[in-house]
């Protein structure tokens, strides 16, 4: 299904449409996704760049600390992105050059290198996902 968010127009699973366009409102660019990776199990996984998840999830920690700062303990209804991430999330953090397939479908390398996070997590957290990203949704106006 096609979306268009501030970012770009983009090519995305269905499932996963929202999820992006939550991701992109927070301001963190991702590069690819799949709703569901029946070979991983039932599992969801979205690419990130990866200075966009680090601002996004510095941003999430310092919602943490700034909530505590007031409690002396656990409060379960606290919507916990950082937590939530570092918890359910397998991340993995990888690299590749910013190259394009020419006009006869061969791979040219880039120039430079782009760095990314990928967070795989349970398919049926897509919605809590999103909901966890409401609070980091960068205002524009």
């Amino acid at each position: 299904m096609e979306i268009t968010t501030q970012f770009a127009k983009l090519e995305v699973d269905e499932g996963i449409a929202p999820l992006i366009e939550a991701l992109h409102a927070a301001g963190a660019w991702t590069w690819n996704s799949c709703e569901h990776q029946a070979h991983r199990g039932d599992f969801a996984w979205v690419e990130l760049d990866l200075w966009g998840f680090m601002d996004l999830n510095q941003r999430a920690w310092t919602r943490v600390k700034e909530h505590y700062e007031t409690r002396d303990s656990y409060d379960p209804e606290f919507a916990n992105l950082h937590g939530w991430m570092e918890e359910e999330c397998e991340q993995t953090f990888g690299y590749e050059d910013n190259g394009t397939i020419d006009e006869n479908d061969t791979w040219v390398d880039g120039d430079e290198l782009g760095y990314s996070v990928s967070l795989r997590f349970p398919r049926e957290e897509i919605a809590l996902f999103i909901e966890l990203l409401e609070p980091h949704k960068i205002k524009t106006d």
